[in-house]
């Protein structure tokens, strides 16, 4: 019988700590873990719990194996995996690449090259959820990459995270779709500090804000958004185009009249003014969206659809 591929994992910084503790515990001693990182301090609690140690990649790299990488930038990930010494140099014929941190589509797209000349596999699997979700290991991912890949390695997700949403064999799809998601973050932090900014502008306490956002119904709007936004479909308004236009007119004159700058209300209210104009008026304020876009490459249409979309 052919021996099951031998799992590493390569980086274990404040994600990749807990995600190879995991993996180590979903292992459940049937196969080895091997484990590195440049700060050798960062092994020991896991060597205690049973993983397998080296003092270099080619200690813990066997040929044919399955290595995830959680480094933190493109630099290192290129450093690690194309050296002398580095993963693909010792992975070899059979073994897969996967890299969950968030890397640019170009080095992935340039891994996954290098890895089919190599005969091994390249997947992209951007871990979403920080450390707080990769301890508790409940952490997403969004994976692309070669179908036999994946499916030989679907069972190692479960051990860290609790979905997994497969975007089809273009790895650069993952990479698109997790920094996405980083976006999104960190475009909610800047909306929340105009709030906060207004909020404190006329001398309220800021934490009330935070009690509005533990109230479920108000939570409930934000998805039913992003379901509309999802969709593309705004026939069915809870806040009107018009509706949204005067909630904005209101919230940026009481930042004029305290000479406060809005910029994110400033272009969201420029967005539904072009709704506005479009003649969408009864559609649904997240109709905005649809504005947001214009100017944009709509980079997936380029070539073939991801197989299944995040939803």
């Amino acid at each position: 019988m052919q021996q099951r591929p031998t799992v590493s994992f390569i980086g274990l910084g404040q994600m990749g700590q807990p995600m190879a503790r995991h993996l180590l515990q979903g292992l459940q001693g049937k196969r080895d873990l091997f484990v590195f990182d440049a700060q050798a301090e960062r092994m020991t609690a896991l060597t205690a719990l049973g993983a397998h140690g080296g003092t270099c990649l080619d200690d813990v790299v066997p040929r044919g194996g399955v290595v995830f990488a959680m480094l933190p930038d493109d630099r290192s990930l290129l450093q690690v995996a194309l050296t002398d010494g580095g993963i693909l140099t010792h992975l070899g014929t059979g073994g897969t690449l996967i890299v969950c941190s968030s890397v640019s589509p170009d080095v992935s797209a340039q891994l996954a090259r290098l890895s089919h000349q190599q005969h091994c596999a390249y997947l992209a699997a951007p871990a979403l959820g920080g450390p707080e979700a990769a301890a508790r290991g409940d952490l997403s991912f969004v994976l692309a990459g070669p179908r036999l890949a994946k499916r030989q390695v679907m069972p190692l997700f479960a051990c860290m995270g609790q979905r997994l949403y497969d975007l089809g064999e273009r790895v650069e799809a993952a990479n698109v779709m997790g920094l996405a998601w980083h976006l999104l973050r960190a475009s909610l932090i800047e909306a929340l500090g105009e709030a906060a900014a207004l909020i404190d502008a006329y001398h309220l306490n800021r934490s009330r804000l935070a009690d509005l956002l533990q109230a479920p119904s108000l939570w409930q709007q934000t998805a039913d958004a992003v379901r509309r936004i999802g969709a593309r479909d705004f026939s069915e308004p809870q806040l009107s185009v018009q509706a949204g236009l005067r909630m904005l007119d209101l919230a940026l004159h009481l930042g004029q009249q305290r000479d406060l700058d809005l910029p994110y209300a400033d272009v969201a209210y420029g967005h539904l003014l072009a709704a506005l104009d479009a003649g969408r008026e009864q559609e649904d304020w997240s109709v905005l969206s649809d504005f947001a876009r214009q100017g944009a490459t709509d980079w997936f249409t380029r070539e073939e659809d991801a197989d299944a979309p995040l939803a």
